[in-house]
Formats: C-alpha cells, structure tokens, sequence
C-alpha cells in the first residue's frame, strides 16, 4: 500500500519565511513539453537560457499537471486546489467562477505585501475583471498572436512559419519584464509572465527555424498499435488531424516549427532573467519557471495534449531561491499544484488557506525530504485517472478500461502490464490509491447502423462509421459522434453532451452541449437548440448558430463565427480572429488574442475585448464594454452605456443614451454620441468628443483634446497641456495643469484655466472666465463677460459687449475692448485699456497704466497705490493718485494734478500742464505749450516751437530743438534754449539761462540771474539784480535797460565774463537814459577820462585784472552805473550802441 510519508499537519509546520521579503517572480511557459519526457528530442532541442537556469536551480524533473490542458492546469496551480474539486475540467470554466477572489495565489501575495504585477498569459485568459483586485500593474501583450502570415503554412487551421516583420506578443511582454525590473522598487514586487509560444500557431521569427536543420529531426513515432487505449479515449482525442498531417506531409515541418518557438521561447526567458541577474534584486528574488502541460507531437497519432499519458502530463519544473547558484535535480514526483503552497512559503506568507497541494521546500536545497507529504501525482480527464508513481503510471478510464507501465522500463508506454502476473502486486496498490469513481455505462457503436439504448444512469455511446440511432434515457449522457447519427434524449433527462467530429452538428432536442473533438482542425457549422447550450468549438474554423437559451459558447484556436441567438448568452472568443454576435437577451461576450469583432445585439450585454485589435459594438440596449488589450473600437449603440477602451490607443463612440465612456491607458478617441455622457481620457493623449447632450469630459493626465459638442457640457482637462471647446451649450471648462487651451464657443459658459500658462477663449455668450495659476491669456470674445485672471501675469481681453475684467495677483495687462467694461486690475504692476466705449479702469495696488480712448473714461486710484501712467488718445487730466499721463494720436491737452506727475505729448502739438507737483513734461515735435504749475518742474519742449511757462518752483526747462519761448516765472529756474532761435525770460528768482546753438535771445528778468547765450549771434539782457552774462562764441549783444543795473563795485555789478570786441561783441546802452529827467539821452563816450561833472558821460577803467564800465547820469562826477568786464580790456567807443 502506497501511503503519505509525514502526517498531513507538517505541511503547515514546514515553512523556511525570510527575515525580509524577497521579490517573487513567476514565468510560465505554455505547451512547453518536458525533455525528460521525450528523451528523442532532448539532444535536439536548442535552450540555453533554460539549460544555465537548471544548472543554476531545483530542477523537478517528474512534475505533473492535474489535467493536461491548459485552463484548468493553470486553474490548479493558481488556486491550489484540484481539479475535480473545482469543476474546471477544461476550458469551458473561467477560473473565477469557481474559485474565490482572495484565495488566488496572487490574491494571496498582494494581501501579503507585494505589489502584484502581470503580463501575458499567466491564467488562462490575460485578463478577467476580478485580476483588478490584486493586480497593481499590467505589463503590455500586445501584438501577433495567432493565424497564418506572408509565405507561412497551414494544417487543419494550425498555421506555422516565419514571423517576418511582425511585432510579436511575447516579445512585447519581454520588453515590458525587462523594462520593469530596470526600475527602481521600493515595495516587494510579485512579477508574473506568462509567454505564449510554443503554444500554436507556431509563428517565430526565422532565426529560430534556422538553429535547426530538418534532416536532423525524427518522427516520434511509436507503431500503430493503439489496441491499448480505452475506446472511449481513442475516441475522444481522434487521430483525424494527424492524418491531415500525414496527407500534407507536414510531420516533419510541424515538429520544426514546434522546436523553433521553443527555441523562441527560451530566448525570450533568457532576456527576462538576464535582466534579473543584472538589477539590484538579483539575490533577492526567486524564481518559479513552469509550463502548464506537456505534448503531443504525432506519437500515438496524436498532437496537442489533454491526454493521460507521459508526454501531455509531463511538464518542466524549476525554481532557483535567491541567492541560489548551484543546481539540484529533483527526481521525486510532484504535482503543478505543489508550486502555491511553495511560493506562499517562499513569499513569507502565513496563515490563510493554502492549497490542497503540498509545500516544495523540504525537497529544495538544505530542506530534509522526508518531510514532503506528496505522494505521486493525479492527472484527471473527464472521469478518467493517472496516478503516476517513482516507477509506475496506472490509468483507470471511466469504462473500467485499465493500463498499467513501467515508466523506467517503459518511458513511452508501449506494453500495458495489466494483465502480466509479474506485476499484480503493484497494480493492486496504484488501484487502492485512485479514488472510487461512478462508472459510466459504456455503448459501443460499429461500421454498422447501430440501434443503441442507454440505462437509467450516465451513459457513455461511442457510435461507429454507420447511421446509428442513440437513446441515452436519464443521466447525464455523452455521445461521440464520427458520423451522422440519430440521438434521442427525453425532456428533462439530464445534462447531455455530444461530442463531434462532424464539419455539421446540429444538437437534437433535449440535448444540452456540443463539444467538438480537441484536435479536429476541418471547417465546422454547429447548430444549438431550444436549450441552454453549453458548446465548445475545436481548432479549425467555425461557425455557430446557439439558438434559444442561455447558451455558453466557447471558441478555441480557429477563426470563428459565433451567433448566440435568443437568450443571456455566455460567448467567448478563441486564439484566433473570431466574430461574435449576441443577437436577443443579456449577453456576455469576451474576445481573446486575435483580433476579434463583437456584437451585442438587443439587450443589456456585456462585452470584452482581449488582447487583439478588437471591434465592440453593443448595439441596442444598455451595454458594458470593455476594450481590454489592443488598440479597439467600441460603439455602445443605443441605451445607457459603459464602454472601457483598456489598454492601447482605442477609438471608444457611446452612440444613443447616457453613456459611461472611460479610455483607459493609451491614445484614445472617445465621442460620446447623443444623450448624457460621461467620458474619462486616461493616462496619455486622449481626443474625447462630447455630441449632443450634456456631456462630463474628464481628460486626466496627456495633452488632451477636449470637445464638449452641442449642450451644458463640463470639460476638465487634468494634467497636461490640453485643449478644451467647449462647442454650443453653457458650459464649464477647467484646464488643470499644464499649459492649456480652453474655448467656450456659443453659450454662457464658465471657464477655469487652473494651473500652467493657459490660454483661454471665453467665445459667444456671456462667459465668467478665471485664469487660475500660471500666466494666462483670456479672450472673452462676444457676450457680456466676467474674466479673471487670478494668479500669474496674465493678458485679459474683454472683445465685444460690456465686460467685467480683474487681474488680481501678478502684472496683468487687461483690455476691454468693444463695449462700456470695468477693468480691475488688483495687485501687481497692470496695464489696463478699456478699449471704445465708456470705461471704467481701476488698477489696484502696483504701478499700474491705463489706456484712455473715449472723454469718458474714467480711472480710478486710491492713495499709496503705487505710481500709476495713463495712455490717453483724447484731451485727458489726471485724476487723484495718477501720477504719469501720455497723450497719443490727436490728444492735445494733458493737465496733471497735485502729484509730481510725469506727462508726455503725443506725436501732435499738445497744451500741457503740470498743476500743482514737481512735474516732469515733455512736449512733441511739433509747436507745444508747456505749463509747469507749482512745483519743480522738469519741462522739455523737444522738437517744435515751444512755449514753455515753470510757473512757480525751482523749475528745469529745456526748449529742445526749434525756435522755442521759454519762462520761468517763479522761482530759480534753469532754462536750456537747445537748438534754434530761441527767446527764454527767467522771470522772477535768480535764474539760470543758456541760449545754446543759434540766435537766442535771454532775458533774466528779475533777480540775481546767469545767462550764457552758447553758440551764435546772441542778445543777453540781465534785468534787475546782479546778472552774470556769457555771450558765448561769435558777436553777442548785452543790453541793459533802465533798472537793469546792480552795485558799482566788481563784486556787485552786473558781470559780463567773455566780453571780446574781435568777435564783435557789443553793450548796448540805448534804451538807458543817460541824462535823468527829460527825454531819453544817449551816453557821451569819454574814454578812461575821469567824469567831468557833466551828465551823460560813460567811461571805463581797468580795475585789477577786470575792467569797469561807469556811467553817471546826474552830473555829480561820480557812477550811478556799473558793468564789470572779466579781464582787462581797451574800449573804443565802437564796443557800445549808446
């Protein structure tokens, strides 16, 4: 008797946890068979990545699936529970119908800690919805999956040959692995990969065909006799294809093709842990490498798996610990169930359910092996046992039929010990370890046209070559049908099945389930019923009418068409491009890895895409639509939608009704059609399309597009820099962050720019527009707006209509433009121009300018507000706290305040005044008249011929270019002639003048004054007080008048410094009296005479180094008036105009 080597309570007590959690990294290799089962081949087959991984790991060479297919293998190890305890016996039963969320291995290690991430063809399918619960992070698997290419080959719907220029799945998934485990990882990750190849279609690149040489392949052929095998069996995996093969002479290019995409596969695994072995997790990650199943290639005439002999139940096994170097080879026999409770141990996760295989460890390096509590392996097909042993494998089919081998002996199973005397002992202990089983009643049909009747239980027919009639009764019935054949089932007489190998099966009534045999690769039509079907197509092309009912209909690798009819239908799509319509009633329809076209028909249906470039249609109803992989189209039709593109760059249309659209990773294009949607961009740049209706548009991260369409739509466009028009309707547009574009097009809409440079386009209507952060420019086009620019320096353009514009924060220009606008500038240095139309401008704290174009715009500021300038295009005076005016355009008058203002004249002539203020005025270049008011003004007259008044204060007046007349009135002034002909009075103070280049005349008027005439012919008259004249260069004039004279000593009297009579220099005494009393005398010129005592004379003297002018106009011999000279000089009479 065979029994458990350690009681069953140590499997829970065995655990070597790790101080700190290792990374747990998971790579499945489908329909990888196993050297150690094909001997033949090991020597052939080219794998040196997986050759130095053995080298370098626990090598399990006897490790067996629990049923040799490739769903419900996986189902078993992922959730560690066997088959014939789930029910997931092939590849009709997605894993989580049967198996709860939390108890999936995966499950497991995320609510341990690790961060779960997935890619490829891990479970049976790359995605069901329930992964989202534990899986953090999906690795891309897009690209050529299955179906023939360019130049390839074709069996039976098995294509094989080379890939080409095609992007092919695994190498994009390897691209992920790799491009993951480059980056930096702070949690413990969990990394499963799942590689599809050398799973069909055999489609590698060529360089794997060209690592072998055909001439050096051979067939593994093992006779003809199958007298062996049960009928049911033989029956059930058919040898139809493999005389396909042998018709097309393929044995041979099949098994080259085969070893190619091993090859392939191995190359891909090598990429994967090199990059491993390169990052920092190398010594501390281990490693599980496993394939789900072996296979068949032409031995027994079969192909594919899903049987229970060696070569389909064998399957590679390796798990390198980290840290690990050196390899071991495991010879005892394992089950693929074996690997949860493993990785749970090797994860370092406790407690919780833990799988009804046992923990690996104890056989791995430095464990004790005695403590492993497996004892041989089961591998189970539809009722029918293997149990496998060290040495033996017996098989008990549901017929009762029996086979018994000697695997060491015997390692292809060619002699069936059953009936030897030698080995009675140890068949009658395999047989104690098989579980009892319900036998199924066995009918056996022949070339004949076969009557058969069934029992009352489950019955088992295998009809034969003839026209056979079959009547199973009650139970559970399954009829294997090679040719047409006549089937009676009675209503409500148990769940049949019938199991085809026709190109045309049509269910009879009462009959439940059509499944066409595994192998069969011809075109076939399959015809439901009334009832709920249950049908699974095989490898080639088919077509399927379900019918009426609640049908489940499952394609595996052939191009298919299926069309569920009447009733909630379950459809799944295969590896191939396959067509799906649901027709009537709430249908689930799934796509897989081609490129597959689904249809929901009427009613709420439920449809997803998988990993191809799909097409999802729901068409009429209220449908869930799910992108998945690929780059799809979804059109939700009417009714009220969910439409999810998934990954890739998916063009998503929700149609009629309010839909829910979300785009998902990827360049997506959503439109939400008519009706209420709601459509989320993503992570990339996504183009979404509102429609009719009001619409929610979210863009989320990406430079999106945003269109609202026709209605009250709310666009926001997440991070990036986006574009968001909001189209007709009153909208609501938020830009987020990153620089955006928003328009509000027709409607009253609000616009918030949010944070980045944004440009923002309030468009027709009545628009309240906020700018948000960053530095914005805002538009509000037509419509009486309410614009603001908050944070940044911001532009605002009010356009048409009477608008409110504000700044707030930051130096903001704003414009009013068209129409009777408020401007607000707020804090920060504005510019605010109100535009045509009676405005209002109101610029806040910071040095703020204004544009005034109409006589009635008014500007407002308050005290302590900054200094503040206006630009005016009409006659303008500044208001309180303005501290700067310029006129432009035909503006001629400019009239500051009680400020010290600055004022500008424009490009016309200009009358300005400075009031009250130390001002600051420039005229134009043309003819201006200055006014500078109290204060010390700055007045410069420019080009034209000015006239300028200081006014009262200490003022600075610069007649500029032209024939200028400047005064300064009140106070001590400096007055600058500058070019031309210029007239300048000082006025009252003691004054400075210079007359510059040309002709000047300079009057100083009253007080102490400094005139210098500069270049040119000049007249300089002093006036009262003591003046100080510089004539300058060439013949200058120094007139003086009655009054005009100060003291008589040098240090009082009028001074002239530059008197020089060889450049014609003059004094001119003409308009002095010289006698006092009566008319008006001319002085008698008498030379350095002393005065005689007569009235009239004038004489001169030098006096030091100066020389002094005296004139005595009453007679008493001595000076009335004096002039000092600089310097000492003889004076002829011709030197005066007396």
């Amino acid at each position: 008797m065979i029994e458990n080597a350690v009681p069953l309570s140590l499997i829970f007590e065995y655990s070597r946890r790790p101080i700190l959690l290792p990374n747990v990294v998971l790579v499945s290799i489908d329909d990888l068979f196993s050297i150690n089962a094909w001997p033949e081949l090991a020597d052939l087959v080219k794998t040196p990545h997986l050759d130095a991984f053995a080298a370098q790991s626990n090598n399990f060479i006897n490790a067996f699936a629990h049923v040799a297919l490739c769903n419900p293998s996986r189902s078993s190890i992922l959730s560690g529970r066997d088959s014939w305890d789930t029910g997931i016996v092939d590849n009709a039963v997605p894993i989580f119908e049967r198996v709860a969320v939390e108890d999936v291995l995966f499950s497991r290690l995320d609510a341990g800690g690790y961060d779960v991430v997935m890619g490829g063809k891990v479970f049976h399918r790359p995605y069901y919805p329930e992964m989202d619960q534990f899986v953090s992070r999906f690795l891309d698997w897009s690209g050529f999956s299955n179906g023939t290419v360019p130049g390839g080959s074709n069996v039976a719907g098995v294509a094989y040959g080379s890939s080409g220029d095609l992007t092919l799945a695994d190498t994009v998934l390897t691209e992920q692995v790799v491009g993951f485990l480059q980056e930096s990882h702070t949690n413990p990750f969990a990394l499963a990969a799942g590689i599809y190849r050398p799973h069909i279609d055999w489609i590698v690149p060529q360089e794997f065909f060209d690592l072998y040489d055909p001439n050096d392949i051979t067939v593994p052929y093992f006779g003809d006799d199958t007298a062996g095998m049960a009928d049911f069996y033989y029956a059930m995996t058919g040898s139809a294809f493999h005389g396909l093969v042998l018709d097309n002479d393929a044995w041979v290019e099949l098994i080259h093709a085969y070893l190619a995409s091993v090859s392939y596969a191995d190359s891909l695994f090598g990429k994967m842990i090199g990059a491993l072995d390169a990052s920092p997790y190398a010594d501390n990650t281990d490693v599980v490498l496993f394939s789900d199943h072996g296979y068949h290639l032409g031995d027994r005439g079969l192909w594919s798996k899903f049987t229970l002999w060696e070569e389909s139940g064998r399957a590679p096994l390796m798990i390198r610990e980290a840290g690990q170097t050196e390899g071991r080879v495991v010879g005892t026999v394992v089950s693929l169930s074996d690997i949860y409770p493993t990785v749970l141990d090797l994860a370092g996760v406790e407690g919780g359910f833990r799988g009804s295989g046992n923990t690996l460890l104890p056989l791995m390096e430095g464990g004790d092996p005695s403590q492993y509590a497996g004892d041989g392996a089961f591998t189970w097909v539809y009722g029918d046992y293997s149990y496998r042993t060290d040495e033996f494998r017996y098989i008990r089919y549901a017929d009762g039929k029996e086979e018994f081998y000697n695997i060491l002996a015997d390692p292809h199973q060619l002699s069936n010990l059953v009936d030897d005397p030698d080995s009675q002992v140890q068949l009658d202990e395999h047989r104690a370890a098989v579980p009892d089983l319900d036998k199924l009643t066995l009918f056996l049909g022949s070339s004949a046209d076969d009557s058969l009747t069934g029992t009352a239980g489950d019955d088992l027919f295998i009809l034969g070559g003839g026209r056979d009639t079959a009547s199973g009764g009650s139970g559970n019935d399954k009829y294997f049908v090679q040719s047409p054949a006549e089937i009676i089932e009675a209503e409500d007489g148990g769940t049949d099945t019938i199991v085809s190998s026709l190109a045309v099966t049509v269910a009879p009534a009462n009959v439940e389930n059509i499944q066409l045999i595994f192998q069969i690769g011809i075109p076939t039509t399959l015809f439901g019923n009334e009832l709920a079907n249950a049908i699974f197509t095989g490898v080639g092309r088919s077509t399927v009418y379900a019918g009426d009912g609640n049908d489940s209909v499952v394609s595996l690798s052939g191009a298919d068409t299926l069309f569920g009819g009447a009733g909630d239908d379950r459809m799944l799509a295969g590896g191939s491009n396959d067509f799906l319509y649901g027709g009537d009633g709430d249908d689930h329809l799934e796509g897989e890895r081609g490129d597959d076209f689904l249809s929901g028909g009427t009613g709420n249906d439920t449809l997803i895409g998988g990993l191809g470039n799909d097409e999802l249609y729901g068409a009429v109803g209220d449908d869930l639509l799910h992108g998945n992989h690929g780059n799809d189209f979804l059109d939700g039709g009417s009714g009220h939608d969910l439409l999810d593109g998934g990954h890739g760059d998916d063009r998503l249309h929700g149609g009629v009704g309010d839909d829910l659209i979300y785009g998902g990773p990827g360049h997506d294009y959503l439109h939400g059609g008519i009706d209420n949607d709601t459509l989320y961009g993503g992570s990339h740049d996504d183009t979404l399309r509102g429609g009719d209706g009001d619409d929610n548009l979210f863009g989320n991260s990406g430079d999106d597009n945003l269109n609202g369409g026709r209605g009250a739509d709310r666009l926001d466009g997440g991070i990036g820099n986006d574009f968001l028009l909001g189209w007709d309707g009153n909208d609501y547009l938020e830009g987020g962050a990153g620089r955006d574009h928003l328009d509000g097009g027709n409607g009253s809409d609000n616009i918030f720019g949010g944070g980045g440079n944004d440009l923002i386009y309030g468009g027709n209507g009545h628009d309240a527009v906020k700018g948000g952060s960053g530095d914005d420019r805002i538009f509000g086009d037509a419509g009486r707006d309410f614009l603001v620019g908050e944070g940044g320096n911001d532009q605002i353009f009010g356009g048409l209509d009477d608008d409110i514009l504000r700044g707030l924060t930051g130096n903001d220009k704003l414009w009013g433009e068209q129409g009777d606008d408020q401007l607000f500038g707020g804090e920060g240095n504005d510019h605010l121009d109100g535009g045509s139309g009676q405005d209002i401008m109101r610029g806040g704290i910071g040095d703020d300018s204004y544009v005034v174009d109409d006589p009635d715009d008014v500007v407002i500021e308050l005290a302590k507000e900054g200094v503040d300038s206006v630009l005016s295009t009409v006659d303008y005076t500044l208001g309180a706290h303005i501290e700067n005016l310029r006129l432009a355009g035909s503006a001629a008058v400019g009239t500051g305040n009680a400020l010290a203002n600055r004022i500008f004249a424009g490009i016309a002539g200009a009358t300005l005044s400075g009031l009250d203020g130390d001002d600051t005025i420039y005229g134009s270049n043309t003819a201006d008249s200055i006014y500078g008011g109290n204060g010390a003004d700055r007045l410069v007259g420019n080009a034209g011929e000015d006239t300028i008044h200081g006014g009262q204060g200490d003022d600075i007046i610069n007649g500029g270019s032209n024939i200028d007349t400047l005064h300064g009135d009140g106070g001590n002034d400096l007055i600058l002639g500058g070019v031309g002909n210029d007239v300048l009075y000082g006025g009252t103070g003691n004054d400075t003048l210079r007359g510059g280049a040309n002709m000047d005349t300079l009057h100083g008027e009253d007080g102490a004054d400094i005139l210098d005439g500069g270049d040119g012919v000049d007249l300089l008259i002093g006036g009262a007080n003591r003046d100080v004249m510089t004539g300058g260069l060439r013949a200058d004039v120094f007139a003086f008048d009655d009054g005009d004279f100060a003291g008589l000593a040098a240090n009082t009297a009028d001074r002239i410094k530059d008197f020089n009579r060889l450049e014609g220099d003059n004094i001119d005494l003409s308009a002095v009296d010289a006698i006092l009393g009566g008319a008006d005398d001319a002085f008698d010129y008498i030379g350095s005479d002393a005065f005689s005592g007569t009235a009239g004379e004038l004489r001169w003297e030098h006096v030091g180094s100066n020389t002094m002018i005296f004139m005595d106009v009453d007679g008493d011999a001595l000076a009335d008036y004096a002039i000092r000279l600089d310097g000492t000089i003889n004076l002829a009479e011709s030197a005066f105009i007396l």
